[in-house]
Parts: structure tokens; C-alpha cells; sequence
């Protein structure tokens, strides 16, 4: 996870575990969205009253293997690209050195009453930038 500036740790709990006793590939997005809210707010250090108005439109999981119960997962986070309304970021999830999935998501700041389009805060994106020490994006 060297290319990953933020890492978010979490513990395997029991609920999450299938009768195949693996994490039921569900859990894995809601292990996404922790890690990019933790990211959003330790990482970047943007103010998380604007989150609620930042939806995903669009995720792609790739499994490698499987984490089971107890095991402790570090996941990495990083925004990879910016447009003029969206957030490109890519995850990766590791147990020790073995990585386990690797996802893409997209996200869109909305309008929540129009489901319309926002621009991304100025705050965000400067904050973005500097912590992923990104030259400012075409947009």
C-alpha cells in the first residue's frame, strides 16, 4: 500500500461472516464507504457536513481471496482523479501483505432536492490536492 497516503484499519466481525464462514461479499462496500468517510475526515480533514450531499454512482469490486472472522483488514484509499462534479477513488483492501479486493468507486456531489450535479467545494478539492499531492486536474 506504498501509493496509498491513507490506510483505515478494521477488525472482521462476526456478523459479517457467511456459512461459508468468509465475509459475505456485500460487507466489503460497506468497508469501502468507513474507510472513504475516515479518509474524507482524517485524511483530507474536510468538514463531513458536506459528505451527506456526495453519492456513489458507480463501484467495481475485483476479489482476490477472502478475510474471515477476526482477521484485521488495513484498507488503502485515494482520490485518483477529480472532475468538475466527481471523485474518482480507488480502495484496496489487505490482510498482511495479501491483497484481498481492489475497487474503483465514483462519486457525484448532488444537489439531494434536484438530484442534480455539484460542483465539488472548493475546500474539498484544494484539500484533496494538497494531501494527494495532485497537480490541479483538467476539468
Amino acid at each position: 500500500m506504498n501509493h496509498y497516503r491513507f490506510h483505515h484499519r478494521l477488525r472482521v466481525r462476526w456478523d459479517e461472516v457467511d456459512a461459508q464462514r468468509v465475509v459475505f461479499n456485500a460487507h466489503y462496500l460497506t468497508y469501502l464507504d468507513v474507510a472513504f468517510a475516515e479518509y474524507i475526515r482524517r485524511g483530507v480533514a474536510v468538514h463531513q457536513g458536506e459528505m451527506r450531499n456526495t453519492v456513489i454512482v458507480k463501484t467495481e469490486l475485483e476479489f482476490f481471496s477472502s478475510a474471515r472472522y477476526d482477521e484485521e483488514l488495513a484498507i488503502g484509499v485515494r482520490t485518483v482523479s477529480m472532475g468538475r462534479t466527481s471523485l474518482q477513488v480507488d480502495f484496496e483492501i489487505k490482510r498482511h501483505q495479501d491483497v484481498l479486493v481492489r475497487a474503483h468507486t465514483v462519486y457525484v456531489h448532488m444537489d439531494l432536492e434536484t438530484q442534480k450535479p455539484l460542483p465539488i467545494p472548493e475546500e474539498w478539492r484544494t484539500r484533496i490536492q494538497l494531501f494527494e499531492n495532485m497537480v490541479k486536474d483538467k476539468e
